[in-house]
């Protein structure tokens, strides 16, 4: 960071300016989206002052990568379409602020391969995994002390553990990070240190703690599809098969042990959805999380049937939706502004068929590039991504549009090049680039 700031106005000083950017919101997204949107619009006005555009086309060629530009860019076509179709301009207005890292993470691919290089991407990817991990110990520590303080056990379960942004959010970061951890020390075990592999596998298990307290529904099936994926990786592709299958069958037997024992956590929120959903029938205006989302989706359906093919634009969405609440006499919607609760049907409400052949577009990319490469983290990043939009309109929060914009970019410059580039590789592009 100092060898950055240090080189602000070399010839490279506008990628110097971007980078020391990126490390910030590396830093921070797993903490707080307070400094997300000042850090966007630096970047977006550090593009614009270098202004070589010429240049800037010619790098997303190099990277190989004006398909992909296009597809990542696409998506902040959707507040634009919802502008047109909405009543209510002002709501519309401020999607555009929330879909802005949409704009800005594409602009990583308009900086040249020969200073965005693969070691520096891994230096972003591990200021997050640090801030995760640190964003982990500070949830657990708190709780620790409430409970010395207090007695009070729930200080370590679900919203009360994550006080500072919602466990659906801390989970999927904590997912992510888990599974990056895995891939750092599976590809890197020859350079590791004993101290690093240690630090990891203590960080592993910190975060593996945190995601089974936070009792995110989504969190955890998500969580158990990636181990299942990874145990099937270990026993097909890496040495001492037999130990790294052991281990993950234990942690996924240890994991599905946890997740539906009543009597280990204070409150299991999967069985608890489970017997919400038996008894839909019975008691179908539930007040429980997951009966009020099958109560959101129906709702939400019903206003796409009647708005198809073009939706009721970003701005009016939820207004409609708190009309035909109280017009069905959905009681436990009334008097809330909910959203769909699922991205693909917010999509579809909101901007029609074409929003979401757009939105279709930008999440499956990743898992169709992902599988043609055989990367197993863009992978496993493009099932978190597909699955969480299942359950939650992550696109409508800044903390899942900030985390899908950049992590997704930042894995896609990984994985374009199939081989990692040496150390000597490395080496040659630092010394060229502080030339």
């Amino acid at each position: 960071m100092r060898k950055i700031l240090q080189d602000i106005f070399t010839k490279n000083g506008h990628f110097n300016v971007f980078y020391a950017l990126l490390l910030l919101a590396a830093v921070t997204l797993p903490m707080t989206t307070f400094l997300m949107l000042p850090i966007a619009i630096l970047m977006l006005l550090n593009a614009v002052v270098e202004w070589n555009w010429r240049q800037k086309w010619l790098n997303i060629q190099r990277h190989k990568a004006v398909p992909s530009f296009f597809i990542f860019l696409c998506l902040y076509l959707i507040p634009f379409i919802g502008l047109i179709l909405s009543f209510n301009k002002g709501r519309a207005m401020s999607c555009f602020d929330g879909y802005l890292w949409f704009l800005v993470a594409p602009v990583f691919l308009t900086y040249d391969p020969e200073l965005f290089t693969n070691k520096r991407i891994r230096i972003v990817l591990k200021y997050f995994a640090f801030s995760t991990i640190l964003h982990a110990c500070i949830l657990l520590g708190t709780a620790t002390y409430r409970l010395l303080k207090t007695g009070d056990s729930s200080a370590f379960y679900y919203i009360k553990l994550s006080f500072l942004r919602h466990p659906s959010y801390v989970a999927m970061y904590s997912t992510f990070t888990f599974f990056l951890l895995l891939y750092f020390i599976h590809h890197y075990k020859k350079i590791l240190s004993l101290p690093s592999v240690i630090t990891i596998i203590l960080s592993l298990i910190i975060l593996l703690v945190l995601i089974v307290l936070l009792q995110s529904k989504a969190g955890l099936i998500v969580f158990a599809i990636l181990t299942v994926m990874w145990f099937v990786y270990f026993i097909c592709h890496v040495r001492y098969k037999l130990a790294w299958g052991a281990l993950f069958l234990a942690l996924t037997v240890g994991l599905a042990f946890l997740v539906f024992r009543t009597d280990v956590l204070p409150v299991n929120r999967l069985q608890e959805t489970i017997t919400q959903v038996q008894h839909h029938k019975e008691k179908p205006y539930g007040h429980g999380s997951s009966e009020i989302r099958l109560t959101v989706w129906k709702s939400t359906l019903e206003i796409i049937r009647k708005n198809l093919p073009w939706g009721v634009g970003t701005g009016d969405a939820t207004d409609e939706l708190c009309l035909n609440a109280i017009h069905k006499n959905y009681t436990n919607l009334i008097g809330h502004h909910f959203n769909a609760h699922n991205q693909y049907l917010q999509t579809l409400l909101t901007v029609g068929i074409p929003g979401l052949i757009i939105l279709l577009t930008y999440c499956f990319y990743p898992l169709y590039f992902s599988i043609r490469k055989k990367d197993m983290l863009y992978l496993s990043f493009a099932i978190i991504l597909i699955f969480n939009l299942l359950v939650e309109s992550m696109f409508e929060i800044r903390a899942g549009v900030q985390f899908f914009a950049i992590i997704n970019v930042l894995l896609w410059l990984l994985s374009v090049k199939k081989k990692p580039q040496t150390g000597q590789e490395e080496r040659i592009t630092s010394e060229n680039v502080h030339n």
